[in-house]
């Protein structure tokens, strides 16, 4: 049994629920904190969150009590061993500090502590399900604070962690993804640094050398194409991009709702990022809305996060865009 320890950031919270439900199918609360689904049988296994951009740690779950002192109790019973270890304690119930608990658990676990340079570390979360204690089986990287200091970027660019966690709601390592509006590179970059095939277009050649250039001082590679967007052909897992926007974006609805539409001949799921919502974009579009989130830019203005799955011929909607079920503090319809 695992549970999943997320950031909090305030304004990005659709999204931390977001990538953290793609990455673990488990759903952090306020406190970031995402438990295992108790009724889920058979357990499924630990999930690799090195690559997550809001998920923190994974942790293997060792004990479930109701309370600390049923927690002391059995944890002397266990007889846990490790060396070099820390305690972390955190507080999801929103009760005020509980002193000592770290000491005390170290009292209960054979071995040596270590704060400085810990080989192992342990968790006590105080929940208001219980108090759950564990190991630490897996951290994020954090691999896209490096991708930050890119060569080129412009006032447009999508910052890098948010490229990351749509990489991760859209592809896994080995699969292949294509961003048809590829800019600066942003999410190219998050998606080779993760083992995934990467392709890129951009319909600007000042922007497609631009790219080329961000890959190579990150030492990855891409194939970078220079075409309409609404003229590529090709089969990926996945369409994921930044859609263009802005007072130099000339793309009227129309061409918009063409650009759209054509990327379901691409993949079967299309991951996109726009300054406004697309209901009338994607009206009559062969999509399902399976994810919306909002996602704040610089605390300016508003911008939607859409993950789409192509429907297949003859398949009736499961939903649309005014009939959603609320989950992930705005919606997901799988």
């Amino acid at each position: 049994m695992y549970l999943y320890l997320t950031v909090r950031a305030k304004l990005e919270w659709e999204l931390v629920q977001a990538e953290c439900w793609a990455l673990t199918r488990c759903l952090p609360d306020r406190s970031g904190v995402a438990l295992p689904n108790l009724a889920s049988t058979p357990a499924s296994p630990p999930c690799d969150i090195t690559r997550a951009a809001y998920t923190k740690q994974a942790v293997r779950v060792l004990l479930h009590e109701p309370d600390l002192p049923s927690l002391y109790q059995m944890l002397a019973m266990h007889n846990i061993t490790a060396e070099q270890f820390c305690v972390q304690v955190i507080r999801a119930n929103g009760d005020p500090p509980a002193l000592g608990v770290a000491a005390r658990m170290a009292e209960l676990i054979n071995g040596d502590p270590c704060l400085s340079v810990p080989q192992v570390t342990f968790v006590v979360v105080l929940h208001a399900s219980g108090v759950w204690f564990g190991e630490v089986i897996g951290k994020s990287s954090r691999q896209w604070c490096a991708h930050e200091r890119k060569l080129y970027t412009y006032s447009s660019s999508l910052p890098t962690r948010i490229a990351r966690a749509m990489v991760n709601m859209g592809a896994t390592p080995g699969q292949r993804i294509i961003d048809p509006c590829c800019g600066s590179g942003t999410i190219l970059i998050e998606a080779a640094s993760m083992g995934i095939t990467a392709v890129g277009n951009d319909n600007n050649k000042r922007m497609m050398k631009t790219t080329q250039a961000n890959l190579a001082h990150f030492g990855y590679t891409a194939e970078v194409l220079h075409a309409d967007a609404r003229q590529l052909t090709g089969s990926y897992d996945a369409v994921i991009t930044d859609l263009p926007y802005g007072k130099n974006c000339l793309c009227d609805l129309d061409t918009l709702h063409a650009l759209v539409g054509h990327f379901a001949t691409l993949a079967p799921r299309v991951i996109l990022i726009a300054g406004g919502e697309l209901a009338e974009v994607l009206h009559r579009l062969p999509y399902e809305v399976t994810t919306m989130v909002s996602v704040p830019k610089n605390g300016k203005f508003m911008r939607y996060l859409y993950v789409l799955e192509v429907r297949t011929a003859g398949a009736v909607p499961k939903a649309d865009l005014d009939h959603r079920q609320p989950i992930l503090g705005r919606y997901i319809l799988s």
